[in-house]
């Protein structure tokens, strides 16, 4: 047993107790069969032909159950985590102390990366703070009862989403999520020495979002805006009341004046309840009173109060009372914004900026302006001279290498920008002498393939860290990484192992999604993900990787990946054999899944984060692995060699092979053969499949010297085998789904396996 026993103990009462509700809620019949289902090791086959046998509503309830099931684990073990978190001593041994000159940035996005109804997420939320709060002991009559009441309303629920969102809906949900009392208390406690600040995109983003414009963008605004004015009514009212409470028994110097500023600070409140035009000046008002008040206390108490001390903290880390917002825009869209005579989205966005900003700070609302597929230095020029064309200032402007091309030539570009004079003086003195360059592991992963798309970006991330620096300038890194390990995600350790220093002393990065409501499903996990990143030790500006084997390896990956994803026959394997067809009946999110062209699929038709659904949906993790077996067979055996000396050396590489092993013991090709026989005439593609996996299977125990997968994490293999046998039902009911053309099973199955495989997109 490698799963702690308080922690298996857990999930078996829980699961002692949603069977007989199952059998409550839908009939004994459909409880022996769900039963029948999840026990492990069950043949495919003649669990398919039980799938097909069920009828249309029986295979609802069927999949609802295993959704609720999978998402009750799930919650059992973040309650465990938490609660060993809330009562450990204090840091591990592995542990590195926190370095308080750190900040983390968080740039939520609404990217279709969450299949989950708000509701459904709420009603667990509970399910969990309940497990904590009770110390994982269910065993109370009163507590089970609650435990019950709650499993029971998750099967009353609808778990996956059968509406589209719009922009304003994803904006509550993450605020929702982020803004939570106990959150923000966390926020301002710890302001001064573990910084971390927010940033969104939700609203901003408008790169191919036909739902993102002015309106979109004040919606989101008002929506953090709601939250945060919640907050600080409830610190200042606080502090109002006492404070008058104190004068009424001394009516000092200073009384009238204090009081006078204390209800003009209450009125000025009431009168930011939106964003209009004009904010700004109000909230430059708000801050005037706010020290009048400190002062004016001081002198009738001759103390400073502690409230005004955290309203001032809180007017630090969100000083236009909202969550600001980064524009994106698409290159292309930005030149024709600045020639168009017609009033583009984009531009009406600024115009917007500019009117509400007007008194105050532009950065209170927006804090940057992404370039997407950016390809030239003129885009960057276009950027600059769109904004110097609607705004008073000029935004922080970050251009986005997300293709090979792009990162390639990023240093050249950073060289010929600040080869403009006038263009470095500005970044040295509006910019605070730092530059911001965003890194695309999404789009060069779909493009490359995983292996080679990280590859590209620990050489490369060096050398822009070099080409900045020379131009007297602080590079900051804005890793646009998902939660998914084909997105650039893994955990903290592996993710900054090999990251240069400038990364670590200002981290920042993207957060979608599940990965939202995981990162801050309790304080201690939100705690301990920010320490993480707080005391990740530097290797002193490690140099990239160079080994000729490795290089040689990376490039025959990319080789093999390019030659199946640009096969017209593999990409209909994609559109007959996964979701594909399907994704925009699965309303994940309010963007669009595909880029608008002509013709038969293709890559560049498929944005990235569907694209990995695709694969994570039918548990092949195709872009991960694929290649990795054919090319460590074609080095030879000095190479190979040469190869395992430098993963001694190499952080990188070591974190690497860990996320490739990890991927590999998440994949179940007997679950893709499914697909491929039920869902294709002609399936000859099961045998190189299996081929390629055996070899990269191979590939992992020979790099590694170890036979077990997940020899650095354990209890992983533990945590997979508990959820396969859930999750294969819900695979073979999703075939039934894509045979049937049955939109609410798929959206059904859709959400269970992006619960069992923690990751959506």
């Amino acid at each position: 047993m490698l799963l702690p026993q308080q922690l298996n103990t857990l999930i078996q009462q829980i699961r002692e107790i949603h069977h007989p509700l199952i059998e409550s809620h839908f009939g004994k019949d459909l409880k022996e069969t769900f039963l029948s289902f999840i026990e492990p090791g069950k043949d495919l086959k003649s669990l398919f032909a039980q799938v097909k046998n069920l009828s249309k509503s029986d295979r609802h309830r069927m999949a609802h159950c295993l959704t609720v099931e999978l998402e009750l684990i799930n919650r059992c073990e973040n309650a465990y985590r938490s609660h060993r978190l809330a009562h450990r001593d204090g840091p591990t041994e592995n542990e590195s102390p926190i370095d308080s000159q750190r900040l983390l940035y968080y740039v939520f996005t609404a990217h279709p990366t969450e299949s989950r109804t708000s509701e459904s997420v709420d009603l667990f939320d509970r399910l969990q703070r309940l497990l904590q709060r009770e110390h994982l002991d269910i065993a109370a009559p009163d507590v089970h009862a609650q435990v019950k009441e709650l499993i029971s309303l998750g099967l009353s629920t609808l778990l996956a989403k059968h509406e589209r969102p719009e922009v304003c809906d994803e904006a509550h949900y993450i605020y929702s999520i982020i803004l939570r009392p106990r959150i923000l208390n966390e926020l301002l406690r710890t302001h001064k020495t573990q910084k971390v600040l927010y940033r969104a995109w939700v609203g901003g983003d408008k790169d191919g979002h036909p739902g993102v414009d002015e309106k979109a963008m004040l919606q989101s605004l008002d929506a953090s805006r709601e939250l945060l004015l919640a907050e600080l009514n409830r610190e200042f009212r606080y502090f109002s009341a006492q404070t008058q409470l104190a004068l009424r028994r001394q009516k000092e110097v200073g009384f009238e004046k204090l009081v006078k500023e204390i209800n003009r600070f209450s009125e000025q409140l009431t009168e930011l309840k939106s964003v209009r035009a004009g904010d700004g000046g109000r909230i430059q008002g708000l801050q005037e009173t706010l020290e009048k008040i400190k002062n004016f206390y001081q002198d009738v108490f001759a103390t400073s109060a502690h409230p005004l001390q955290r309203i001032t903290g809180f007017l630090n880390l969100f000083p236009g009372l909202v969550v600001p917002l980064e524009f994106r825009e698409d290159q292309k869209l930005i030149e024709e914004a600045l020639h168009s005579q017609d009033s583009l989205p984009i531009v009406r966005m600024l115009k917007t900026l500019e009117e509400i900003s007007h008194g105050g700070q532009h950065q209170w609302y927006v804090r940057g302006f992404v370039i997407s597929r950016f390809e030239a230095v003129s885009d960057f020029n276009n950027t600059l001279q769109l904004m110097q064309k609607h705004l008073s200032t000029i935004l922080p402007t970050i251009p986005l290498f997300e293709s090979k091309s792009a990162i390639l030539n990023g240093v050249d570009f950073v060289n010929e920008i600040f080869a403009q004079e006038e263009v470095l003086a500005f970044a040295q003195k509006s910019w605070y002498g730092k530059f911001e360059v965003m890194i695309g592991y999404s789009d060069s992963a779909k493009e490359l393939g995983a292996i080679s798309s990280r590859s590209l970006i620990e050489k490369e991330i060096n050398r822009l860290r070099q080409e900045i620096k020379a131009h007297g300038l602080r590079p900051i890194f804005f890793h646009g990484s998902g939660g998914s390990i084909a997105r650039g995600g893994g955990s903290v350790q592996d993710q900054v192992s090999w990251w240069p220093q400038e990364s670590l002393d200002i981290v920042k990065l993207t957060l979608q999604g599940e990965m939202i409501q995981r990162t801050f499903s309790s304080l201690e996990i939100f705690g301990s993900q920010r320490d993480k990143f707080f005391a990740a030790k530097a290797n002193s500006c490690p140099p990239a990787l160079s080994n000729p084997a490795f290089a040689k390896f990376a490039q025959l990956v990319e080789n093999a990946y390019k030659e199946k994803v640009h096969n017209l026959a593999f990409m209909e394997l994609v559109e007959c054999a996964t979701p594909y067809r399907f994704l925009h009946l699965l309303r994940m999110g309010s963007r669009p899944s595909k880029r608008k062209k002509e013709g038969p699929l293709s890559l560049e038709s498929l944005r990235a984060i569907p694209w990995v659904l695709c694969w994570t949906q039918t548990r092949v993790l195709f872009s991960v692995w694929w290649g990795i077996g054919s090319a460590w067979q074609a080095l030879s055996e000095n190479e190979k060699l040469s190869f395992k000396s430098e993963l001694a050396q190499s952080a990188f590489l070591r974190s690497l092979i860990k996320l490739l092993s990890f991927t590999l013991a998440k994949v179940d090709l007997d679950i893709w053969n499914v697909y491929l026989d039920e869902l294709l005439e002609d399936d000859h593609w099961s045998q190189s499949f299996a081929e390629e996996y055996q070899k990269s299977l191979q590939f992992i125990k020979e790099i590694s010297g170890e036979d077990d997968l997940l020899w650095f994490r354990p209890w992983l293999k533990e945590s997979i085998e508990l959820r396969s046998p859930l999750i294969d039902p819900l695979n073979l009911l999703q075939i039934v789904a894509i045979q049937e053309n049955d939109e609410v099973l798929l959206r059904e199955t859709a959400t269970g396996i992006a619960c069992g495989m923690l990751t959506t997109g």
